[in-house]
């Protein structure tokens, strides 16, 4: 930000530089009540409505950290909320039954997730069943980027050709372009239980068909 710019708050240092932050504040209270700050009107901040200044009852003072304030659209008054994988969940359980996950009181996420089966999985859209057992549903499967793509199936992405192919099985389709194994398979393997690779290929330049 520039120290000159009005909507900007900035703090000199010692060493004469500066650090800059903006005037606006994330008002206390749901998007739906959400109004122009008449205070800073080129500076497009934001201010609660005026129906939530004298709200009765007032609201009570919550237990949970403020990063844990969570206020509906259209409510003035916050509630406690849990994060988990970068999302708010509320209170008690939540997701897909067969996780079995619950956000406590204490503002911790538990999941209870089933035991992985004695042989693990080889796919990369792994699933449960009625009775929470893990499944491969589509069979052996591997995937580039959001693309879920069988065994001994090709699928043109983009300007690639991706495929599934070798005697064992990879996570990761073989493609046009180069590509390693991240951080995406590690999760994977962790959340539903699929097989870790005994041989990590090397990644080849394959003609298009």
């Amino acid at each position: 930000m520039n120290p000159e710019d009005a909507c900007s708050v900035c703090d000199c240092m010692d060493d004469g530089s500066y650090d800059c932050r903006s005037v606006c504040l994330k008002p206390p209270c749901g998007t739906d009540l959400y109004r122009n700050d008449t205070n800073y009107p080129t500076c497009g901040c934001k201010v609660c409505s005026n129906i939530c200044q004298n709200i009765n009852p007032p609201c009570g003072e919550l237990t949970c950290p403020t990063l844990n304030h969570y206020y509906e659209p259209n409510e003035c008054c916050p509630e406690c909320r849990c994060w988990y994988e970068g999302v708010m969940v509320p209170r008690g359980r939540f997701g897909p039954a067969c996780d079995n996950c619950r956000c406590k009181a204490n503002m911790e996420v538990i999941c209870d997730r089933p035991a992985c089966p004695a042989v693990k999985l080889k796919c990369v859209d792994a699933t449960f069943d009625k009775d929470c057992n893990y499944i491969c549903p589509n069979g052996k499967t591997c995937s580039q980027g959001p693309h879920v793509i069988k065994y001994g199936e090709f699928k043109k992405i983009g300007n690639k050709v991706c495929m599934c192919v070798g005697s064992d099985w990879y996570p990761h389709a073989f493609c046009a372009k180069p590509m390693q194994l991240g951080d995406d398979f590690k999760k994977l393997m962790r959340r539903r239980c699929v097989d870790n690779p005994s041989t990590f290929p090397t990644w080849k330049e394959i003609a298009a068909l």
